[in-house]
């Protein structure tokens, strides 16, 4: 809504129906803010509320706006007729006037002539006074207790125990009165503010398109097109990892002390994925929330063809692509892309891929291991088995290959993939499908601005 105005039927077709500034003292500087003042009348100006003349027989005797007008003129012994008017000993006031004795209709209660089918403190006989409600005002009226609810309060469980127990100036449950509740678009918070509903978006969330229909549509922690903030377009090469716009850059080849290697078969907690199989892909946890170009991920399938495939939709392939920004499947690490074998005949070793998550967040590190895993191709020998490990960690986002034994780059593609064509990091060394062994070597991707 436009400053000043509110939605306060809570319908969308006629807009923002009520100028909260101007004189409706039901919704004075928002939707079911009303004005109110005891035993006065009420007045909106510029959104504020104001009171105005003290009801018949009423007077503010106190200057205060805050309880109204809080004197009975026409019964209170000490403001008889008109504040600091007092009775004498022996007189009380009776119809604003200090008399003998109290007049037609009247009662004396404690000295003072009260009408009981009104008087808030003598509710039906002397000395019955109407019990305090919370957030309202007691009245007496037909010689019966009721109550007022004070402002933007209500009485919306009808419980006179609890007494007006809703705020509907901000309850997005009971918004600007009872039983109208804020509902929540895509990826919003109701909330009431001002009596009126004004949703906004979760955290992480934008409105990009300014269409209430569908929300806050745009996810902007890993959309590309609005990352960070609306409009905010990563270029071609990046991702959107966390709101910011970012890509990995692949590292020089360097050694590795053999002790250095993170090997996920032989640590505490880990989890065996397979120890057979031949082009199948194998399910697990990663352990943490992993950002990856334009998606964040908590599962992951291992290939027993060397790479491993972010998310759970992914194919297996013998095929290792070349160029990664050519590969028909997305999100991947390709630690040693290879036609292998899990069940390789002949083949001797344990044969298995392990995953482990270690440490505590948010420096977790969440390992894959492929452990003496056979080639497929008969032209290799079946005691080349190959053992290599990748390494993500979750503060920096770094990606770490680890190549131990038998890790040679025949016929292998080495790398990162992926949402898109653009997005992919390869390392100048091993060259795709170029002999080099890897043995205590490894790799790192860096993610850069």
């Amino acid at each position: 809504c436009a400053t000043g105005f509110g939605d306060c039927d809570g319908s969308a077709a006629n807009g923002c129906e009520v100028n909260v500034r101007t004189t409706d003292v039901n919704n004075c500087g928002g939707c079911g803010l009303r004005c109110s003042f005891a035993n006065a009348a009420s007045s909106c100006a510029m959104g504020a509320c104001a009171m105005g003349a003290c009801n018949a027989g009423f007077a503010d005797c106190d200057g205060n706006p805050a309880n109204g007008c809080e004197v009975n003129v026409t019964s209170d012994n000490g403001n008889c007729g008109v504040c600091g008017t007092a009775c004498a000993a022996g007189r009380v006031c009776s119809a604003g006037t200090c008399q003998t004795s109290c007049g037609t209709g009247l009662t004396a209660c404690s000295g003072a002539c009260v009408n009981t089918a009104n008087d808030p403190a003598n509710c039906n006989m002397c000395g019955s006074a109407c019990a305090s409600v919370t957030n309202a005002t007691s009245v007496c009226a037909s010689s019966a207790c009721r109550f007022v609810c004070d402002g933007s309060f209500a009485d919306c469980d009808r419980n006179a125990a609890n007494g007006c127990e809703v705020n509907t100036s901000n309850n997005s449950s009971n918004c600007g009165t009872c039983g109208r509740a804020c509902v929540a678009g895509a990826n919003q918070i109701a909330t009431c503010s001002g009596g009126a509903c004004n949703n906004v978006c979760a955290t992480g969330f934008a409105d990009c398109d300014g269409n209430p229909a569908n929300g806050c549509e745009v996810n902007l922690l890993s959309t590309p097109a609005n990352c960070g903030a609306c409009g905010n377009v990563c270029a071609a090469a990046q991702g959107c990892f966390v709101g910011v716009c970012r890509a990995y850059v692949a590292g020089a080849l360097a050694p590795m002390a053999m002790a250095d290697f993170r090997n996920a078969c032989t640590t505490v907690g880990s989890t065996v994925l397979a120890t057979t199989g031949d082009d199948v892909l194998y399910t697990g946890s990663i352990g943490f929330s992993m950002p990856f170009y334009n998606a964040t991920f908590t599962q992951f399938q291992a290939d027993t063809n060397g790479n491993v495939q972010l998310g759970t939709t992914g194919a297996s392939s013998l095929s290792n692509s070349c160029a990664l920004s050519g590969a028909t499947r997305t999100n991947i690490l390709a630690l040693l892309w290879d036609d292998m074998n899990l069940s390789r005949s002949g083949a001797t070793g344990l044969h298995r891929i392990c995953t482990v998550t270690t440490g505590a967040a948010p420096n977790r590190e969440w390992v894959v291991t492929y452990e003496e895993v056979p080639y497929f191709t008969s032209s290799t020998p079946v005691t080349s088995a190959a053992t290599y490990s990748s390494i993500v960690r979750e503060t920096t986002g770094a990606i770490t290959y680890q190549y131990l034994l038998n890790a040679f780059n025949a016929s292998a593609t080495v790398g990162l993939r992926g949402t898109t064509a653009a997005q992919t990091a390869v390392p100048m060394t091993p060259a795709c499908n170029t002999v080099a062994t890897l043995d205590a070597q490894q790799l790192q991707f860096t993610l850069t601005p």
